[in-house]
């Protein structure tokens, strides 16, 4: 039962509570805009040419001059920024660079969103740099985007956004993403490969171990990895929990099951296991730290992420140290597919 009066009472417990919420983010402001000065302020300057153009336009940038996320974290970031800009009537656009070029991969659909170097403007009269970072507080969204239409409506001709903002949840993610992309070609031919494979309906089960496994690079390597021993229970924890999604899977046999993992290794572990599991083929890397990724490693990762949006639906798989990844949440958004976090 929970005490209803003093300082362990509901009303204190919840007054602390938002009392520290809107603290956090009013701190975070501030370090929002250190972020700024610390990364990319210095590229601005009063003698770089002048912008040349006439209508304000709010740029999504991936430079490399600060760390951006992986590719979920970029992508949910340029469609809340699109939603902002769609509702106060400004052009948009992603300047994508690095560690390749967005039009490899996703090209722009309803909307024309590429943006030429010769256009980017870094005169300080002209060009604001603008960070807006996400910190999971309940009270978050109003706020980033109070934050960023704020700063859009001041008075520069563009402004260059570094962001990971999770404004446009829910069913509204959908029909945004798909007027700003489409896949490439290549792209394309991969996702349709995945799904000849699977053959029909499919469940689809993420994985992400980080570094537990000790076959992916997670940030500088500060991240753990486990006894071999340890990485071979935990593997089989998860076969077993992929074997019961499997056999609930609300047809005679079991749906096939794609399975989408940080972690080459268990990958091939779960495919030679169990004939229903099903992968897009590739190695791995995480783009924020890797510059030089191996062939085909960008590839998949868009290949995994609108594949699990051909779902019936999309689960993540939870136990111990393995991270509470966004990757699945947004490939179930691009789909407009239910995802599910299962913990076991």
């Amino acid at each position: 039962m929970i005490p209803l009066k003093g300082k362990e009472g509901l009303p204190h417990v919840v007054g602390k509570d938002i009392q520290n919420v809107f603290q956090n983010l009013f701190k975070q402001r501030g370090k929002w805009r250190r972020e700024v000065q610390k990364h990319v302020a210095r590229y601005y300057t009063a003698d770089a040419p002048r912008a040349g153009n006439s209508r304000k336009m709010v740029v999504c940038m991936a430079d490399g001059r600060m760390h951006h996320g992986g590719l979920c974290d970029r992508l949910r970031g340029f469609v809340s920024v699109y939603s902002v800009c769609k509702a106060m009537g400004i052009d948009f656009r992603i300047y994508f660079r690095h560690p390749f070029r967005l039009e490899d991969y996703l090209l722009p659909n309803a909307v024309d969103w590429t943006v030429d170097d010769a256009e980017m403007c870094y005169n300080s009269r002209d060009a604001m740099p603008l960070f807006c970072g996400t910190n999971g507080t309940h009270v978050e969204q109003g706020f980033q985007r109070l934050w960023l239409r704020q700063n859009f409506a001041k008075d520069y001709r563009q402004v260059h956004v570094y962001t990971n903002a999770h404004i446009a949840a829910g069913k509204r993610f959908k029909p945004l993403f798909e007027e700003l992309f489409k896949p490439s070609e290549a792209l394309s031919r991969a996702v349709d490969g995945v799904l000849r494979e699977t053959g029909g309906p499919f469940v689809a089960v993420t994985c992400r171990f980080q570094q537990l496994l000790g076959d992916f690079k997670e940030g500088d390597g500060q991240y753990e990895v486990l006894p071999p021993e340890e990485r071979r229970r935990l593997m089989e924890r998860c076969l077993q929990a992929i074997e019961r999604i499997h056999g609930a899977s609300g047809k005679q046999g079991g749906l096939p099951v794609l399975l989408t993992s940080d972690s080459v290794g268990f990958l091939d572990h779960a495919t030679a296991r169990l004939p229903y599991v099903h992968r897009v083929p590739g190695s791995l890397t995480h783009m924020d730290y890797e510059s030089h990724s191996p062939a085909g490693a960008q590839l998949k990762s868009f290949a995994d992420l609108l594949a699990l949006g051909h779902a019936e639906r999309v689960l993540l798989l939870k136990t111990g140290k393995m991270y509470n990844s966004g990757f699945p949440r947004i490939g179930a958004l691009i789909g407009g597919k239910p995802f599910k976090l299962v913990r076991f």
